[in-house]
C-alpha cells in the first residue's frame, strides 16, 4: 500500500465485535493482490475494537464514528477512500487469499460489467464449514431478478465479497443512512434500476458467517425499514409497467417472510410481542395481496405443528390473537385455512405433529439437513 492512490479500497464497518473482525481484517491484509487499502470503520464501538485496530498501525486507515449503522458507516468509509474499484467485507466474514485478485481480474476481463459478484460458503458462528454454498446469479440488467427476490426467489448474490466500480456511487448515490437493515440490497436494487451492469464471477471467494447480533438478524429493525425499502423499489423511479406489476405479490412475500422469522422467535421464546410483531406482518402481507397468506403454506403448516407441541398450547386463543388482526385485513381466507388446519388436529395429534414438522415441512434453517435425509 503505497502513497499513490490504490487500485481498490476495501470498507469493512465493525461495530463490537473485536474478536471476529480481527479475524476478518487478516484474512484482507492476506491478499495476494497488493494495490488496495483497507479502510475500516469503528461504527461507535464500546468494546476493544478501539484497541483492536490501533494495533495494526499503518497497515490500515482507521475511521471512528459515533455509531450510525452499516449504512453509515460504509458512507463514511466511501468517502474517505481513494481506490477506483471499491470492495465490501464485513467484519465477521473471511476472505479468500486471492478474492481481490479475482474480482479486479473479472472486472478487468468484462469492462462492461460494474458491479461484480462472488460465490461464497456458509460458516458457523464459531467458524466451522457448513455445507452450504451460495453462487451468485446476476448478470447484466438484474432488476427483475432483485424485484422477484422478495417474493421467495433465491437471492441473486450477497454484499460480502462485492466489487463494484467507484461510478456507481457517483450515479446513483449511497447507501440509504434512513434504512436499519436492506440497505445493501436497497443499494443493488438502486443500481439494477439505474441499468448498471451486474456479473457473476463463479469463483468461491467468501466464508459468509451470520452470528445473533447480525444486523439482518434483527428482526424489528427489519420491520422498521421495510415500508421505505419497498417505496424505493415501487415508488422511486419509474420501472417498466411488468415490474411495477410485481409491487403486490413481491411485498407481500417479503412480510410474509418476516412473518415467518417472528413466528420462528415466538415458537423460541414464546414472547407475545413476537407474536404481534407476526400478526402486523402477516395483516400487511394480506393487505398487499389478499391471497398470498392463505398460499403461504410452510408458513402455517410451521407454526401450527409447532404451537402445537407447546405447552399450554389453546387453539381458541391462536386464533383470537392472530385471527383478530386479520379481520380488518380481510384476511378471512387466511382465517378459515388456520382455524381449519387447527380444529382438524386431535389433542393426542398434536405432541406427533410438532414432532414430525421438520421432517415433513423443511424449516428455513435446516434445509440442508432436511434435504440430505431426503435424498439419502
Amino acid at each position: 500500500m503505497g502513497q499513490a492512490a490504490p487500485r481498490a479500497s476495501v470498507i469493512m464497518p465493525v461495530h463490537n465485535r473485536a474478536r471476529l473482525a480481527r479475524l476478518a481484517i487478516d484474512s484482507v491484509l492476506a491478499q495476494s493482490y497488493e494495490d488496495f487499502e483497507l479502510l475500516v470503520v469503528d461504527d461507535g464501538s464500546t468494546d476493544e475494537v478501539p484497541a483492536l485496530l490501533t494495533s495494526y498501525g499503518t497497515r490500515l486507515r482507521t475511521i471512528s464514528r459515533a455509531r450510525g449503522g452499516p449504512a453509515a458507516a460504509r458512507n463514511t468509509a466511501i468517502r474517505e477512500s481513494r481506490g477506483g474499484l471499491l470492495a465490501l467485507v464485513d467484519s465477521d466474514d473471511l476472505a479468500w487469499p486471492d478474492y481481490l485478485a479475482s474480482q479486479i481480474g473479472f472486472l478487468d476481463a468484462n469492462p462492461h460489467v460494474e458491479i461484480a459478484a462472488c460465490a461464497w460458503r456458509r460458516i458457523g458462528p464459531d467458524g466451522s464449514q457448513l455445507p452450504q454454498f451460495g453462487f451468485p446469479t446476476v448478470s447484466g440488467n438484474a432488476a427483475e431478478q432483485w424485484i422477484r427476490y422478495g417474493g421467495g426467489f433465491p437471492v441473486p448474490m450477497i454484499t460480502p465479497g462485492t466489487v463494484f466500480r467507484r461510478s456507481v456511487a457517483d450515479r446513483i448515490g449511497l447507501f440509504d443512512e434512513g434504512l436499519e437493515t436492506w440497505e445493501d440490497v436497497d443499494f443493488w436494487i438502486r443500481a439494477a434500476k439505474a441499468g448498471i451492469v451486474f456479473g457473476s464471477n463463479p469463483k468461491l471467494l467468501m466464508e459468509w458467517r451470520r452470528t445473533p447480533d447480525s444486523v439482518g438478524q434483527d428482526r424489528e429493525a427489519s420491520l422498521r425499514s421495510l415500508p421505505r425499502y419497498l417505496d424505493h423499489i415501487f415508488v422511486d423511479g419509474n420501472l417498466p409497467p411488468a415490474l411495477a406489476a410485481l409491487r403486490p405479490a413481491t411485498s407481500a412475500g417479503y412480510y410474509c417472510q418476516l412473518g415467518l422469522a417472528f413466528l420462528d422467535a415466538f415458537v423460541k421464546t414464546g414472547s407475545g410481542q413476537k407474536l404481534e410483531y407476526a400478526a402486523i406482518c402477516l395483516q400487511r402481507a394480506a393487505r398487499f395481496h389478499p391471497g398470498s397468506v392463505g398460499h403461504q403454506s410452510l408458513v402455517w403448516d410451521h407454526f401450527i405443528n409447532a404451537c402445537a407441541g407447546m405447552p399450554g398450547f389453546r387453539r381458541d386463543r391462536l386464533l383470537a390473537t392472530i385471527g383478530a388482526g386479520f379481520h380488518a385485513a380481510e384476511g378471512e381466507e387466511w382465517q378459515r385455512q388456520v382455524r381449519r388446519a387447527v380444529e382438524s388436529r386431535p389433542a393426542p395429534a398434536r405432541e406427533a405433529a410438532a414432532k414430525n414438522a421438520e421432517e415433513k415441512i423443511p424449516h428455513k434453517r435446516s434445509t440442508w439437513a432436511w434435504f440430505r435425509r431426503r435424498s439419502a
